[in-house]
């Protein structure tokens, strides 16, 4: 999977999904998107293209880059096949809150 700026970055600096400044803004071959922004808290929100979005939350900067590149990683492993996919979008929500 290859990972760039979504938009070419146009989105850094302005209001995402949770109300925050969005701080990171990816997408992987018009597949997933993920974005970090940050309000009160941290969120990172993960839109798997026709299948689920998922907000997790972290309490500062350092635990949201962790839960970030994790959840980065988690999607690179997704599987491609419907049928696994549910199970996997379960497992996936459940792991990353």
């Amino acid at each position: 999977m290859i990972w760039q700026a979504y938009e070419s970055g146009e989105a850094i600096g302005k209001t995402g999904s949770e109300g925050g400044v969005i701080l990171k803004d990816e997408e992987a071959t018009d597949y997933v998107r993920i974005t970090l922004e940050r309000a009160r808290y941290f969120a990172i929100t993960v839109g798997l293209y026709g299948v689920m979005v998922h907000t997790a939350f972290a309490a500062n900067l350092e635990e949201a880059t962790q839960k970030y590149n994790a959840m980065k990683d988690a999607l690179e492993a997704a599987p491609e096949d419907n049928d696994d996919l549910d199970a996997w979008c379960d497992e996936f929500t459940d792991r990353f809150r």
